[in-house]
């Protein structure tokens, strides 16, 4: 799994700005409610609402600790 390191680390490859870097991936760290709320509102029956959230908080969450 990649983790905050890999991308700072791919940002200075590419010529990117540190801050620059870290800003964008503050975007992908946050937690978003309109993400869940627009998942509660689909269609989606219960149990892949319910595994769609627990994977994307969970792979939130593996990023961060990098």
């Amino acid at each position: 799994h990649r983790s905050i390191a890999d991308f700072l680390e791919f940002a200075r490859r590419i010529g990117m700005e540190q801050d620059r870097a870290e800003k964008l991936l503050a975007v992908f760290l946050a937690k978003h409610e309109k993400t869940e709320m627009l998942v509660h509102r689909s269609s989606l029956d219960e149990s892949t609402k319910r595994g769609y959230l627990l994977e994307y908080n969970r792979k939130r969450n593996h990023l961060s600790k990098g």
